[in-house]
Parts: structure tokens; sequence; C-alpha cells
């Protein structure tokens, strides 16, 4: 089994130039927890995490901070000052085994999936255990 057969094809994006409220906003919306960071040529130059949002956030259990100024707060926060960089990454035609060993090997929880440098796709930790699991992959892009 290849990474194009499990992967999430045309997974969402964020720009370079963005600010941390729109990956904010994207991954509540869209119930993902990865999104990848791409420059002005679609080039992939990092990975943004749920978790790095969330360390980058007021917390939710200050309530002294209203919503609206966690969210500005965010709103001031480029993303790449909290994206990570030097991202690992996998190919369609890469073997699923390779990419769970890598993904194991490195510790992450997702890998963009690329094409001479442009995002086609993502395959992630829960994409590799419906595969354990026999489920099949779902195929939603963006999601």
């Amino acid at each position: 089994m290849f990474v194009r057969d499990v992967m999430t094809k045309s997974p969402f994006t964020i720009r370079l130039d963005k600010r941390l409220q729109a990956v904010h906003s994207m991954l509540e919306w869209g119930a993902f927890r990865h999104v990848p960071v791409v420059d002005e040529h679609n080039f992939l130059v990092g990975v943004v995490s749920q978790t790095d949002v969330l360390k980058a956030s007021a917390s939710e259990f200050d309530g002294t901070t209203p919503r609206v100024e966690r969210d500005q707060l965010l709103a001031g926060i480029p993303v790449t000052r909290v994206m990570q960089r030097g991202v690992v990454t996998a190919a369609p035609d890469d073997l699923v085994a390779d990419a769970a060993f890598s993904m194991m090997h490195h510790r992450v929880n997702c890998l963009p999936v690329v094409e001479r440098g442009r995002v086609v796709g993502i395959v992630t930790a829960v994409d590799l255990l419906g595969v354990v699991a026999g489920e099949a992959p779902a195929q939603q892009p963006g999601i």
C-alpha cells in the first residue's frame, strides 16, 4: 500500500505571511490538527499543529481574559513564529510502512506529502491507524 492510497488529498494549507488566528480558525472549522505552511509559490516551508497554537494561546481557563482578547493575541502572532521548520515529508509513492516508520522515528504525528516541493496531501497518525484497523481511508479534500 502506498501513501497516495491513505493520504488526505489537497489538504488545507496556510501562507507563510498569515497570522495564527487564521490557523486557529481553520483547525476549529475543519476538525483537523495540522496545517502545512507554504510560501508564495506554494512550496512547503513548515507545519503548524494544534499543539503549536495551544502553546501560543492564552489559556481558556484564565477567566479574566475574554475570548476576544485571546483571539486578538493570536491575530498578532505570525505563523512563522510558531511553525515547525525542517519538516519530515513523504512522497505519494512511498510505502505506508515507510511513512509509519518515519513518523515513529522522528516522533511526529503527520507527514506532508510533497511532489517537487509542493504539498499534494497529508498523512497523519490517524490515517495510519485506520490502515491497521482495516478502515477505508477518508478521501475528503482538505480534511
